[in-house]
């Protein structure tokens, strides 16, 4: 009887070892093997969709002459990915220029930057995993208390590989204003155009 008991524990044992093999086999398939390539190719894609909507929001201007719209390579080194090139953008409006300079990609909770200056200051544009709304949801607190009977470990998170339309621009204010993302649309890119030429 008792031989009968250990060989269902073993049989239960075996089949909880191999199912954790098997579930660690499948995340580390998932997780993303680190392409710098990629990773370039990814940000100057995110990149011109910024741009895309950028002059897209001013286009009634552009066409009527108001707004002249140009590009300049710049390099941008990042120690993970070298130096790569990349387009800044740049309006001229009258004698004024705003130029959205491309910050990089590796950098954290964002997977990307882009600058913005004008005569009358700077703003930020960040590349934020959708769902975010403010930037304490990019910051994960645990607090473990020795002994306690709370010290069991959360599940592990599934890592999957977000893809490209797992991304999108949100506005950083350099200011004090700073207590929310706010959605990139229309309406936000001509309020920073018209602040950026008008204080």
């Amino acid at each position: 009887m008792q031989n009968n008991v250990d060989l269902e524990v073993k049989k239960m044992s075996i089949k909880s070892l191999k199912d954790i093999i098997e579930q660690q086999k499948k995340e580390e398939e998932e997780e993303q093997i680190f392409d710098p390539e990629e990773q370039v190719k990814e940000y100057r894609e995110l990149v011109e969709k910024l741009y895309s909507l950028s002059i897209s929001s001013i286009e009634d201007l552009i066409k009527e002459d108001l707004i002249k719209v140009s590009r300049e390579k710049i390099n941008i080194y990042e120690e993970s990915l070298g130096e790569y090139e990349i387009d800044s953008l740049i309006l001229s409006i009258n004698s004024k220029k705003i130029k959205f300079v491309p910050a990089g990609t590796m950098l954290i909770g964002s997977k990307g930057r882009v600058d913005v200056f004008g005569p009358f200051g700077s703003e930020k544009f960040m590349l934020i995993m959708k769902g975010v709304k403010s930037p304490s949801d990019l910051i994960k607190i645990r607090v473990k208390v020795a002994g306690s009977s709370g010290d069991v470990e959360p599940k592990k998170e599934s890592r999957k590989k977000p893809t490209l339309d797992d991304w999108e621009w949100k506005t950083m204010p350099s200011d004090n204003r700073w207590m929310k993302f706010d959605d990139v649309n229309s309406d936000t890119i001509t309020s920073i155009i018209t602040r950026m030429i008008n204080g």
